[in-house]
């Protein structure tokens, strides 16, 4: 089945491949201009150039023109071709040689020798007719030390024009947050870097110096964290009379005396009752130094019953569960019908089910997304069909309504309810037939 376009391709400057032209033993008779084919009785492309008296030009190869190019003259775009070499500034014709010169200062003279004519400001020939490099001002010597780094001029041609020395500072400046230093010879001096007793140490290791806590770590003054502060060890000791913290930390235990503090986690050793609230049920922790006993009731739809007695291993199941308060049975529906309505208990427990068909809702949403007609005069090429669909979402399809197959147009989504489709010709009275799909 073939597809019929009706408007020009734009490949966008993208490839077509595995393409055969169209294979014919007689050229089209109604053709249009550009139009191509293959000829299987010569093997030979041909293009028509001509559509009012067909004219079909061979594509098979053959040289059309040519041109003569720098030096040349003659050339033609029929028959046999003649090209000769003319003389001009570069090409020079003698009987049996030609010469070529090469730039404006070297060429071949009249012997066949390599002629040089210098005219430049960096090459000159010297007494014996050898090139050479024109002098400079340079004085010839080593230039740069321990204390001085050589400076030099470069001019366009690459040649040294100036050349000195620049000194270096060997003096290194040193600061910090307090006090005054006098700088460091880096000839002579040397530099060091020192710690503070307990709190910072340093050492060097070949070109590294490293800076560092030592093992034991006293503090001065005020230890500020900002951050978290992480403890791994297996005591810690608190000296002072008053902790504070904003974080939710929790001293279980006894205060023997006011400036000592026993933290012991995980374990309740002091008077405490905790009650949890619940809209459904209450739960109250009751405590002593002894024993701790976790009661749990049930009400208004919450059902459970248990003990947790903090002493005895055998007893610490709690069961909580809600009364079934639902008799709604299964509902096992198919096709379109579906389940529309459902009804629960204070405590979200279905109590009814309600099943709709929506067959007729769906088809009704469907054909709402969709558009249709035929088009076609036989004389006009472009069209303005009118969707309503209220968008540029859609999906136009063409197909012919006699052959049934399908066909491709230019088609311009105008507005948000209508398309515009235009042929490279026109189709006979409702030939076409338009198919138009919302998307979203």
């Amino acid at each position: 089945m073939a597809i019929n376009y009706l408007s020009p391709i734009n490949f966008n400057n993208q490839e077509l491949r595995g393409v055969v032209i169209q294979n014919l033993a007689v050229a089209p008779s109604s053709p249009s201009v550009g139009q191509i084919y293959y000829d299987t009785s010569d093997d030979t492309i041909y293009m028509c150039t001509d559509d009012a008296a067909p004219t079909w030009v061979s594509l098979g190869g053959d040289i059309t023109e040519v041109v003569a190019g720098n030096g040349l003259t003659g050339g033609g775009d029929t028959g046999s071709v003649t090209l000769n070499i003319g003389a001009g500034d570069g090409i020079e014709l003698y009987a049996d040689e030609i010469r070529v010169a090469i730039g404006a200062g070297i060429r071949f003279d009249a012997s066949n020798n390599l002629e040089v004519r210098v005219d430049d400001t960096s090459i000159e020939l010297d007494g014996t007719n050898q090139l050479s490099l024109k002098t400079t001002a340079v004085t010839a010597g080593s230039y740069g030390s321990s204390t001085a780094i050589p400076t030099f001029t470069v001019d366009a041609d690459g040649r040294l024009t100036a050349a000195g020395e620049a000194s270096i500072s060997t003096t290194l400046s040193i600061a910090a947050d307090s006090g005054t230093g006098d700088g460091v010879d880096l000839a002579s001096d040397t530099l060091t870097i020192s710690g503070t007793t307990n709190e910072i140490e340093t050492s060097v290791s070949g070109d590294t110096i490293t800076v560092g806590l030592p093992d034991d770590v006293t503090i001065g003054n005020d230890l500020t964290v900002l951050g978290n502060l992480q403890v791994t060890g297996t005591t810690t000791t608190n000296n002072v009379e008053t902790v504070s913290t904003s974080n939710g930390v929790i001293f279980e235990g006894t205060v023997a005396d006011a400036n000592e503090l026993t933290l012991i986690a995980g374990v309740l050793t002091a008077d405490r009752t905790v009650t949890l609230p619940d809209a459904t049920g209450t739960v109250a922790l009751t405590s002593d130094i002894n024993d701790a006993t976790l009661t749990v009731e049930g009400s208004s739809g919450l059902t459970g019953s248990g003990t947790f007695t903090a002493n005895d291993a055998n007893n610490t199941t709690i069961t909580l569960s809600h009364a079934d308060t639902s008799s709604v049975a299964d509902v096992d529906n198919s096709g379109l019908t579906v389940v529309q309505d459902l009804t629960f208990d204070d405590y979200g427990h279905v109590q009814t089910v309600g099943s709709a068909d929506i067959s007729s809702d769906v088809d009704a949403r469907i054909t709402a997304r969709e558009y249709k007609t035929s088009i076609g005069d036989g004389v006009t090429t472009s069209y303005t069909v009118t969707h309503n669909l209220a968008t540029r979402d859609v999906i136009v399809q063409l197909f012919d309504n006699s052959t049934y197959d399908t066909v491709y147009a230019d088609v311009e989504r105008s507005t948000t309810n209508t398309v515009v489709i235009t042929f490279g010709s026109a189709p006979s009275s409702n030939d076409i037939r338009v198919l138009i799909t919302k998307i979203g």
